[in-house]
């Protein structure tokens, strides 16, 4: 895994992520904001 693979995941994450959030305002399961405490 380059560093570049790396930045491009999680900048194509950050995108979907926003997408979703228009879509639903609750946070996605997969980010902190949404995993079980």
């Amino acid at each position: 895994m380059t560093l570049r693979f790396l930045i491009a995941t999680v900048a194509q994450t950050d995108r979907a992520r926003e997408e979703r959030d228009e879509e639903r305002p609750e946070p996605h399961p997969d980010t902190p904001e949404g995993a079980p405490r």
